[in-house]
């Protein structure tokens, strides 16, 4: 089984008989399945390949940013598009996660996608409906699970 998640841009994935998680979050903080871990330092609006393997690829785009942290002003980058192609056992399952398309109805993030030819979308929880693990926030398609937090 896959896990796919997100929080706010932070992506999650494993494969196979592999039992660890890689992923990233945030002014994009990597770690590996088996512990290891980086920081990452994007481009402006440039799309990366993060995750690739024979039936799953993910890309993300980077977004340059300057922020407050801890007193000192950080100029660094932003995980800010997701983008996931996979193949299951449902069909081809293509998904997108843009953090800048923000839903006044969920404060998350515009995500959209095709599980085997089917549309679907996760929207994540309604204003006043704080599930974490709800129907509008997870997506199973064949042997890959998607899911939408809030951070």
């Amino acid at each position: 089984m896959v896990l796919v998640a997100l929080a706010f841009l932070s992506a999650k994935a494993a494969i196979g008989p592999c039992t660890g998680i890689a992923g990233g979050q945030g002014d994009p903080h990597l770690y590996g399945a088996h512990g290891g871990h980086a920081d990452f330092r994007g481009r402006d609006n440039t799309f990366f390949n993060v995750v690739s393997h024979q039936k799953m690829s993910a890309n993300v785009k980077t977004k340059d940013g300057e922020f407050r942290l801890h007193g000192a002003t950080i100029n660094g980058s932003w995980m800010v598009e997701f983008h996931l192609v996979a193949q299951t056992t449902a069909g081809l399952l293509h998904w997108t996660y843009d953090a800048a398309r923000i839903s006044p109805a969920s404060l998350l993030g515009f995500s959209n996608g095709t599980c085997g030819g089917v549309h679907f979308k996760l929207t994540g929880s309604r204003m006043g409906n704080l599930l974490r693990d709800g129907p509008l926030q997870r997506k199973v398609c064949g042997d890959v699970v998607l899911q939408v937090r809030l951070a």
